[in-house]
């Protein structure tokens, strides 16, 4: 739910915007730099895609709060998701991407 705002946001009022509550409780940054719309580190490089329950904006990288880091592997590698974490792999079609929870 980190991901995901409770609220139909279009990009015309996301660019006015410097912060937003998502459905967890937890805040994530936007910013907008006069051309490119940035949620935290992410850049949004598709906008106002019209959905049944709301609009989707697509962005350029895994959205995670800040308390979780990464752990990239290759996609040919079988390590084992690390001990421990509790989260499954997110299969990307060339990276194999772990969410650990930093304590």
């Amino acid at each position: 739910t980190y991901h995901v705002v409770g609220a139909k946001v279009p990009a015309s009022v996301a660019v006015t915007l410097t912060e937003a509550t998502m459905l967890n409780g937890k805040k994530v940054a936007i910013s907008f730099d006069g051309q490119d719309l940035f949620i935290n580190d992410a850049k949004v490089i598709a906008k106002d895609i019209q959905a049944k329950n709301g609009v989707i904006h697509v962005i350029d990288t895994v959205l995670l709060p800040a308390n979780y880091g990464y752990i990239y592997r290759t996609a040919g590698n079988r390590d084992p998701v690390p001990s421990g974490t509790g989260f499954p792999p997110i299969m990307t079609s060339n990276w194999r991407i772990w969410a650990i929870k930093v304590i």
